[in-house]
């Protein structure tokens, strides 16, 4: 059974909107840098007797926006770029390949908001939220 991360990172870069390096479990500090993270392994959720199962497997999406204090629309517009990333996945989760082994069932966003986390420093800003893989392997 191969890497799911491999195959959820390959279909993500498919998201137009995405114009920087995808990144694994690291995040660069940089505008226009996106991430893919583990949340924590896959967990069978149901077995059959012919050896197939059920798994989910947790992780997140974060991407690096620029962050304004004043009266402008940079934060609207990194909100509005999340719910575009989120629409994506939603209309796009049947195209995930897993490999000739695996069958994706569902990809579900957890988040409608995301969480958001400032550097005032940098004047940049983390937006993650958290997804989970529903996936069937045959």
């Amino acid at each position: 059974m191969s890497n799911k991360f491999s195959y959820i990172l390959e279909w993500l870069k498919e998201y137009t909107a995405s114009t920087s390096w995808l990144y694994f479990n690291a995040q660069e500090i940089k505008e226009g840098s996106a991430s893919v993270n583990s949340d924590s392994g896959s967990r069978k959720t149901k077995e059959y007797i012919d050896g197939s199962y059920e798994a989910i497997l947790p992780f997140n999406v974060s991407f690096v926006k620029a962050y304004d204090t004043e009266q402008s629309l940079t934060n609207i517009d990194a909100l509005n770029e999340a719910s575009n990333l989120i629409s994506w996945i939603d209309s796009n989760k049947n195209k995930l390949y897993l490999g000739d082994d695996c069958i994706c069932d569902d990809v579900i966003v957890k988040d409608e908001i995301p969480d958001v986390y400032v550097s005032s420093d940098e004047h940049l800003a983390i937006y993650k939220f958290n997804c989970q893989l529903e996936y069937i392997v045959t």
